[in-house]
């Protein structure tokens, strides 16, 4: 995974991150809405308390081994 992120870019999230070791928040692999089982990884986004419509997306490449 490469990104991700959410629209409506304005909307107010709590967190939108890769969900990986060394993540910014410091919380993975447990966050408040899921856990991820090591080696799992992604993107996560909390939404706020307010009551609004998210599309939450993941940039994804293929790793090409040589």
């Amino acid at each position: 995974m490469v990104g991700g992120g959410y629209e409506p870019a304005d909307a107010t999230v709590l967190i939108s991150e890769a969900a990986k070791p060394g993540s910014e928040s410091g919380l993975y692999p447990v966050y408040p809405h899921y856990t991820f089982t090591p080696p799992e990884t992604g993107w996560v986004v909390q939404n706020s308390n307010t009551s609004q419509a998210l599309t939450v997306y993941a940039i994804c490449i293929a790793s090409v081994a040589n």
